[in-house]
């Protein structure tokens, strides 16, 4: 757990020190230099848990999946969300595959995650506002706020090849949440499907896949601490590489059909998952 931490300490002054560069330096040759360094940033971060976990708890990793991805070309990863685990799973799982993630995150945890969200925010991952249905009915053009923040995050994954990770479910699973938005799934919460629906319309030519990933924990419930102290019998990632076809690609804001017929094709993703789920757990 130390390392963990003093890694990702190291990592957030790092940012800290070269962020300012990025936005004050006028010189076209040394702005692009430090836009760089920053982008590995993450890499190295990636890297770092990739090496402390092979060290500490290789053992209890099952990481399923095809080879065959690509490391300079940009994917969309959804996956299922159980703990803060998840995060150094993922990157655990994919580091060295494909490009480094970047997360879609809620905008208080800009505040509420030490060191990490404003580190975050200053390596230009896109935090949500996460408005509620109740709160859009009485102000419109909050819905738009998130959509712009979605569409210019397109435009920097763009020119920076990334994997855009996106938890559809809007927050971890709990039985309490599964129970109080009515889920109908047994290990899941129900997908939303606007952000993905964005990033997919917004630059299907730049994308190589769409990343399917299920996460699983023995015993089901892994707090960070036992996680770190090794007091679980094993972690699984599985994952599928699904090709981005024309019935994914539409405009979710405006068009009603396609709005239908993408959350139908979510749902029935989140079905087979939720059927893989109870597998992995019955192992």
């Amino acid at each position: 757990m130390a390392s963990l931490a003093l890694l990702t300490f190291i990592i957030a002054v790092l940012v800290y020190l070269i962020a300012p560069f990025v936005w004050i330096v006028p010189h076209k040759k040394y702005h692009r230099a430090a836009t760089r360094l920053i982008q590995y940033l993450p890499v190295f971060w990636a890297g770092g848990i990739k090496l402390i976990l092979n060290l500490t708890m290789k053992s209890k990793f099952d990481i399923q999946g095809p080879s065959n991805l690509l490391k300079n070309k940009s994917y969309i990863l959804v996956c299922n969300h159980r703990s803060w685990i998840d995060i150094l799973l993922l990157n655990y799982a994919f580091y060295n595959k494909v490009p480094t993630l970047r997360f879609f995150m809620k905008k208080e945890l800009l505040w509420t995650l030490p060191l990490g969200g404003l580190a975050a925010w200053l390596l230009g991952y896109p935090f949500m506002e996460r408005h509620t249905s109740a709160q859009i009915r009485k102000n419109p053009g909050l819905k738009n706020k998130d959509i712009k923040t979605t569409q210019k995050a397109c435009q920097r994954f763009i020119l920076y090849p990334a994997t855009i990770m996106n938890y559809i479910e809007g927050t971890r699973f709990t039985e309490k949440k599964k129970e109080q938005k009515g889920s109908p799934y047994q290990h899941l919460l129900k997908p939303k499907a606007g952000g993905i629906a964005i990033v997919l319309n917004e630059m299907p030519h730049h994308l190589a896949g769409f990343i399917d990933a299920t996460i699983a924990y023995r015993p089901d419930t892994v707090s960070f601490w036992q996680f770190c102290c090794g007091h679980f019998t094993q972690v699984a990632c599985h994952y599928q590489v699904l090709p981005i076809e024309t019935n994914m690609l539409g405009d979710y804001n405006h068009d009603r059909q396609f709005r239908i017929d993408f959350q139908n094709w979510l749902n029935q993703l989140w079905e087979q998952k939720d059927r893989q789920l109870t597998k992995l757990l019955m192992k």
